[in-house]
């Protein structure tokens, strides 16, 4: 068993110092010596007791966090008296800060990360084209769909979706449901897990099986009372029984405005189909293929069906273009413009906070002399300097952040329907 001895405080070392000072003096005075040459001759013996409570001061404390916490607290009050200075200081900052926040969060969310998928910068969109008809842009027909997923050499999965509109219906007033007809590897090329549940896959699409569907988180709060037992239930979507084989995952949202998701079937002559073009088709490149690579790979399979099926297909070809950059095209150059602006009002935030502190710096030109004068290092008053400066951002950052939020929320609501349809970063705000 140890025994741990208590640490003297101040107050009992200060007591301890002054009694030995008592006690020697009266020594020295029992031997002849005055009162005041015992005191200074023991005085000259234990030399400056005041320098002494220092050094027993210092070495019990952490002397830079009490530094830290002098000058943290000196900033505070000099800030204090000067209430003007501060709150135009604050406010100007914030002011930047909020524009960028609201801007910066808009952009990341429409340029930078609109989906939250794996491998989204790998994630590309394949048209058909028919130049000779001045189409650069055309959904893929069935068969020539299939055939790029047999042939293709430099995506690890394709897959394809298609718009169905469904009728839900049994639970009160029919409503309408933003549906997609989706292929099997759909989910597995985004990426994404399901909340509940699990995703359509190929067992889905054999002969026999019952329909099945997966709605999106919003869709099951809104009208399956946000309960897990409802995979594995049936809902009527256009007077068919249909298995809820899932629940979506929160912010999921692709293609934009999608509520449901059933199988799309390219089964016997659905997908022999080279006349009908109605297929959005998607595809994940392999680790290391530009997309250059890949147009090349799909170019020269569209080639050869061209000579193949020339009825349909001469003349056609493939444009491979990124997610990001198809979905963002109309919206890319004004999300840029408008960071490039919300940039530029920040350098003008900082640049008349700068000129505040000089204006504020020449008034305490006489505080800092007398510091100086009384002996204060010029580290020490530099370092203060900085620290308000830190206290003033810090302020100005907390409004910021407050303001970038109100701007989020105002953005949201002032894009027009037509806009927000086609845009996917503000849309989720």
């Amino acid at each position: 068993m140890f025994l741990r001895r208590k640490r003297r405080s101040q107050r009992d070392f200060s007591e301890e110092l002054h009694a030995h000072l008592a006690l020697e003096t009266d020594r020295l005075r029992d031997e002849g010596m005055s009162e005041e040459e015992a005191s200074a001759a023991v005085r000259r013996n234990l030399g400056n007791i005041t320098r002494a409570e220092e050094r027993f001061y210092e070495s019990h404390r952490w002397l830079w966090l009490d530094y830290l916490l002098q000058d943290l607290r000196f900033g505070l009050r000099q800030l204090r008296r000067n209430p003007g200075f501060t709150a135009v200081a604050v406010v100007t900052l914030a002011l930047g800060i909020g524009a960028n926040g609201a801007i910066f969060s808009g952009v990341n969310a429409e340029l930078l990360h609109p989906f939250p998928f794996r491998h989204l910068s790998r994630i590309m969109t394949v048209w058909e084209t028919a130049p000779k008809q001045d189409i650069v842009q055309m959904s893929a027909a069935p068969a020539n769909f299939l055939d790029w997923n047999k042939q293709n050499k430099t995506f690890d999965l394709l897959a394809a979706d298609h718009e169905r509109t469904l009728n839900l219906t049994g639970r009160g007033l029919a409503e309408r449901v933003e549906g997609y007809q989706v292929t099997a590897n759909f989910f597995q090329l985004l990426g994404v897990a399901p909340q509940f549940g699990r995703f359509i896959n190929a067992t889905d699409f054999n002969s026999g099986r019952a329909a099945v569907v997966v709605f999106s988180h919003g869709f099951w709060q809104r009208h399956l009372g946000a309960e897990r037992s409802v995979v594995g239930k049936t809902v009527l979507l256009n007077n068919q029984k249909f298995i809820i084989l899932g629940i979506m995952p929160r912010g999921f949202d692709f293609p934009v405005g999608a509520e449901a998701w059933v199988p799309l079937d390219l089964m016997g002559a659905k997908g022999a189909d080279r006349e009908a073009h109605y297929l959005r088709v998607i595809g994940r490149l392999k680790r290391g293929v530009s997309i250059e690579r890949a147009q090349a790979d799909l170019g020269s399979i569209a080639e050869r069906l061209g000579q193949a099926y020339p009825r349909t297909n001469a003349g056609h070809g493939v444009q491979v273009v990124g997610l990001v950059a198809e979905l963002t095209n109309g919206v890319r150059q004004l999300l840029l413009l408008l960071m490039g602006a919300a940039a530029f009002v920040l350098l003008l935030a900082c640049v008349n906070v700068m000129n505040l502190q000089m204006g504020r710096g020449l008034r305490r030109q006489k505080e800092v002399a007398v510091r100086l004068a009384l002996g204060g290092g010029r580290w020490r008053i530099t370092r203060q300097l900085l620290l308000e400066a830190l206290i003033l951002s810090t302020m100005g950052g907390l409004l910021g952040l407050l303001l970038a939020n109100w701007g989020l929320h105002l953005i949201s609501y002032s894009i027009p329907p037509f806009v927000s349809q086609h845009t996917v970063g503000f849309t989720r705000l």
